[in-house]
């Protein structure tokens, strides 16, 4: 079960603070630096494409592998590099140009899939397919080629009538994306096409700046998702035990308390009526957390497990926020549904939780972790539903 928007949009503010920063001050910079022309003219759009495909590519990456080659396919079509075997240009152009809108569509609508993958395969064959369909009726009809041309005019090289449609298209299937998912992909990709979609219509014989600022744009969104991939738990979207691990050892040198929470009888949840009502129960209880008083940060440690970190905080002033949170989640009714979504019943949901202190005796996290743990277990012991200090 899908954790719920609150939860799943939970950061997507970052990236698009992060695009919009960047793209205003590419777009800001030759105002102020009268050398940022020369500067910015020195990018090259296949070298950003190149690495952040090859991230993409590394990473399992797909859609944003398939957003870079379609990126290349567009830098080539709109800046008019010269085509093999003597095509037309005007028409490969207009070709290589809709790859970008059709491949963003595509990959969206088909899904995350590995690029190595049947499904990533054809996730290419779609970027493909405009261009070697032009390639085809070059050959095979020429006839209806010479048509085309003269209804584009010989100077065309901008948006066709249709590409405008594909473009705009592309843009509404991302917001759809992000608005049913909350995908901070979708944020990444969206801000790319925009801009890259204004940058052309203004101007469309400069090209290469507006694609290599997308194309680092995208490559940062790789790095966003592999860091996420290493950092952040994807059924709760809460921090994973990585993150929590970096958190204690930067907090070393201080006071901090760790409280480690365990779902009471999540097994029974699960046997009863199924993963998905416990997936629905681990989101829900994950949201629930979160509102947590006293400056406590939430993490995911793993199965039925968080942690709450509690920075200056002694261990009885930290397990006062947590009984006092237990409480609020002890009276709350949660909806399960069994397997096949024909029964559904109102439950309540208890949890355990161990809370430990960094002291001079165990000054490492470790340690802290340690202690935490084993007043989780005696509070288990002690019937549940409780709070038990080291």
């Amino acid at each position: 079960m899908a954790a719920s928007w609150r939860t799943r949009t939970r950061g997507s503010l970052s990236p698009a603070v992060l695009s919009i920063t960047l793209l205003l001050g590419v777009h800001l910079l030759p105002h102020a630096v009268s050398e940022a022309p020369d500067i910015l003219s020195r990018l090259d759009p296949v070298l950003m494409a190149l690495i952040g495909g090859a991230g993409a590519l590394l990473f399992h990456q797909s859609r944003l592998f398939i957003a870079q080659v379609a990126l290349l396919c567009f830098y080539w079509g709109a800046s008019g590099i010269p085509t093999p075997l003597e095509l037309p240009t005007t028409l490969v152009s207009q070709a290589l140009i809709s790859v970008l809108p059709l491949s963003i569509i595509t990959a969206v609508v088909s899904g995350k899939r590995s690029v190595l993958s049947p499904g990533g395969f054809i996730q290419l064959a779609f970027v493909a397919a405009p261009v070697i369909g032009c390639v085809y009726f070059i050959v095979y009809a020429p006839e209806y080629v010479q048509t085309v041309t003269s209804n584009f005019g010989a100077n065309s090289l901008g948006f066709s009538d249709v590409i405008p449609y594909l473009w705009c298209t592309s843009i509404a299937t991302l917001v759809v994306w992000f608005a049913w998912t909350g995908s901070r992909e979708a944020i990444w990709l969206t801000s790319g096409m925009t801009w890259i979609g204004g940058c052309f219509v203004v101007n469309s014989t400069e090209v290469a700046i507006p694609c290599a600022t997308v194309a680092f744009l995208w490559t940062l969104a790789v790095i966003d998702a592999s860091h996420r991939l290493a950092f952040v738990d994807d059924l709760t979207g809460l921090p994973g035990r990585r993150a929590l691990l970096d958190k204690l050892n930067g907090l070393s040198p201080r006071n901090y308390s760790v409280a480690i929470v365990d779902i009471d009888n999540f097994k029974r949840i699960n046997d009863s009526w199924g993963h998905d009502a416990g997936d629905r129960v681990l989101s829900t209880v994950a949201v629930a957390l979160t509102q947590v008083s006293g400056g406590g940060e939430v993490y995911r440690m793993g199965g039925e497990e968080f942690a709450i970190v509690f920075s200056g905080l002694k261990s009885g002033q930290a397990a006062t926020h947590v009984d006092r949170l237990r409480k609020q989640i002890e009276r709350r009714k949660m909806k399960v549904k069994s397997n096949r979504g024909r029964t559904t019943k109102n439950v309540n949901v208890t949890f355990s939780a161990g809370v430990a202190a960094r002291t001079r005796a165990h000054r490492g996290y470790a340690l802290v972790l340690k202690d935490a743990d084993r007043a989780l277990y005696q509070a288990k012991k002690r019937g549940r539903n409780r709070i038990c200090q080291a």
